[in-house]
């Protein structure tokens, strides 16, 4: 057995087996049991740690995810851009539709008002020429009525002594 140098992240790891079977041996362990977990330990540093190109490997997969993420991203930005310009579209588009039909009611209340201004109007000049011949009427039986009152005081007068 001797030492073990494993490269990983940028640095090395040593791994001295000589060592590590002599403390196990020390301990109470044979030296087959020491050899085996020795072993062992190598076969566990190795397969657990990260190699150099273990690294490359997944920063290249980081870098593919991100240009994933960014082509996505701007997937979705256009679609939104997309969205927003069909809501804008639609909202001048009922905008418009709601300022005809407002005019539209407009219009109809305005020719509605004026039909009803000249049906008031006749209706008044109507009244005002019936409440003119009432009037000329009630004038000219209340000169009539004064006349005769008048005839009738003379002839009271005229009779009396």
């Amino acid at each position: 057995m001797n030492q073990i140098r494993l490269e990983s992240m940028g640095g090395v790891v040593t791994f001295d087996t000589h060592r590590f079977v002599k403390r196990l041996t020390d301990n109470g362990f044979s030296n087959q049991q020491a050899e085996v977990l020795a072993d062992e330990q190598v076969n566990l540093l190795n397969s657990n740690l990260a190699t150099k190109t273990d690294i490359l490997i997944t920063h290249a997969e980081i870098e593919k995810v991100r240009a994933e993420v960014e082509k996505f991203r701007v997937e979705v930005t256009a679609e939104m851009d997309k969205i927003r310009l069909e809501v804008k579209t639609n909202i001048e588009k009922f905008r418009a539709e709601v300022t005809a039909e407002i005019d539209k009611v407009k219009s109809e209340v305005t020719a509605e008002i004026d039909k009803i201004r000249l049906q008031v109007k006749a209706d008044i000049e109507k009244s005002h020429s019936t409440l003119v011949k009432w009037v000329v009427g009630g004038v000219t039986t209340l000169g009539g009525v004064t006349i005769a009152v008048g005839g009738l005081i003379t002839s009271v007068i005229v009779l009396l002594p």
